[in-house]
């Protein structure tokens, strides 16, 4: 459904996939995800492969663009924001 457009590297990782309608969804992460993630050895390929089953729904809602996402085999877990289902950022 979705693929991998581009990986653009800055400081909070940009992610740009292209759905299928053209549309842009951009992905980032902030910077002590970042860290924490490199940390517990969650490469770059799991966080994407994860933000696509979040936006299939395959994670827990919590209201108000909010998201919980288990990552690297239910080991860790993530919060994500989302604005207007366009830019998602991983914040915890």
């Amino acid at each position: 459904m979705f693929r991998h457009a581009a990986v653009e590297k800055s400081r909070t990782q940009c992610y740009t996939i292209a759905a299928m309608d053209d549309a842009r969804s951009r992905t980032f992460r902030t910077a002590w995800f970042s860290k924490a993630a490199r940390k517990a050895l969650i490469a770059d390929k799991d966080l994407c492969e994860a933000m696509d089953q979040v936006r299939k729904g395959q994670a827990d809602d919590l209201g108000g663009g909010v998201f919980k996402k288990r990552l690297d085999r239910n080991r860790h877990r993530s919060i994500i924001v989302a604005k207007g289902q366009r830019y998602w950022v991983y914040t915890y």
